[in-house]
């Protein structure tokens, strides 16, 4: 029993990511081929096991993740705005920031100003900065040696902040950069 939850655990993000897929190639009109595509790659992932499948899709389903519709014979399987929220979530956790093979001597500080009234998302953005490899300066001030624009901007996204609330700056240089760059095993 707990072999087959742990399967539908690792399984999850790997659907729901297929079926946002899968989703926008339907727009585009691709339909046949995305579906079989993904049906491919999800057996494949289940190790060629249909009722693990079926399994499965009832688990996403019972959860809130994905909608299935259409008459006998004719299914369709969407994910719905919670899949996508659970996406989201296995995608933020999922982020990092790439160490580039030379660093460009640049410091990002990222600084974020949130009302009391949002102290959980005060405390998320701390908590997924840390994560990231930022250094807290202050209690809302963070510095990280590496650019991170991208994922700054999903991480706003993700918590549901904007360029007001956290901010991102780029500085050449900074008051006690020797220890920072030791910090950041950069000497």
């Amino acid at each position: 029993m707990v072999q087959i939850s742990n399967r539908k655990r690792l399984l999850t993000p790997q659907v729901l990511e297929g079926l946002a897929i899968v989703g926008i190639l339907t727009i585009g009109a691709a339909v046949p081929l995305a579906l079989g595509a993904f049906a491919a790659v999800y057996v494949a992932a289940a190790r060629q096991d249909p009722k693990m499948v079926r399994k499965h899709l009832h688990y996403l389903k019972k959860r809130g993740y994905i909608s299935v519709l259409g008459p006998e014979g004719k299914v369709m399987v969407e994910i719905t705005s919670r899949g996508r929220e659970r996406l989201e979530s296995y995608r933020l956790r999922q982020l990092s920031i790439k160490k580039p093979r030379h660093w460009d001597k640049k410091w990002r500080l990222a600084a974020f100003d949130l009302p009391a009234e949002e102290r959980s998302k005060r405390n998320r953005l701390r908590h997924r900065l840390k994560e990231l490899g930022f250094y807290q300066v202050q209690k809302s001030v963070w510095i990280h040696p590496y650019d991170c624009q991208e994922e700054i901007n999903f991480l706003r996204n993700c918590i549901g902040v904007d360029s007001n609330e956290l901010f991102l700056a780029t500085a050449e240089s900074i008051e006690g950069e020797g220890r920072l760059k030791k910090i950041f095993k950069l000497v």
